[in-house]
């Protein structure tokens, strides 16, 4: 489970993103025995705990912005460097402003409200990733594929989730991620 597909979840649950902040950490991790900073002068030595910087900070916030995510929040702002460089990309670019946002629902959500599909989480490991009429009946239903999992979506000619051409483009395909229920 990633952070996409946990947002996607609590979101289609809600049916609405703007009620749903992301965390973003400012700490990072630290290393001992290691020697002496090379140039105490330099301030990238300065870090005690480094994290993934401003730079990746902006790709969480863009994130954020696209899925129209309610907003962010950041534990802990005293954990920054001296040059407070992630806070400093947490507000710059008008971020804060909420013209930035809509109310546009981003995630495309699946109607089916259980689950219809094998995973090796279940008892019968051996049948995870089976589909359609080939496959063994999934609490009374024929299984189909998650649609929300990008690299098993299609059901294939022979009665496997997968992706790709020979999973999602055949005749005999169903690709349950471009279904408009």
């Amino acid at each position: 489970m990633n952070v996409h597909a946990t947002l996607k979840y609590y979101s289609c649950q809600l049916r609405a993103t703007n009620k749903i902040n992301m965390g973003v950490p400012f700490y990072g991790r630290f290393w001992q025995n290691v020697g002496d900073a090379v140039d105490p002068a330099d301030d990238m030595w300065r870090t005690a705990f480094p994290s993934d910087g401003g730079i990746k900070f902006e790709v969480k916030i863009n994130y954020l912005i696209e899925q129209n995510l309610g907003g962010v929040m950041i534990w802990a702002v005293d954990f920054d460097d001296d040059n407070l460089s992630l806070l400093k990309a947490a507000t710059e670019d008008g971020l804060c402003l909420p013209s930035k946002f809509s109310p546009d629902f981003k995630y495309k959500c699946s109607p089916i409200s259980d689950q219809r599909w094998w995973t090796y989480d279940d008892d019968k490991q051996d049948m995870a990733g089976m589909c359609g009429r080939s496959a063994p009946l999934y609490n009374g239903y024929y299984p189909v594929c998650d649609p929300d999992d990008p690299g098993h979506a299609c059901c294939g000619r022979y009665g496997y989730c997968g992706s790709g051409p020979e999973f999602c483009e055949c005749p005999e395909c169903i690709d349950y991620k471009n279904i408009t229920w």
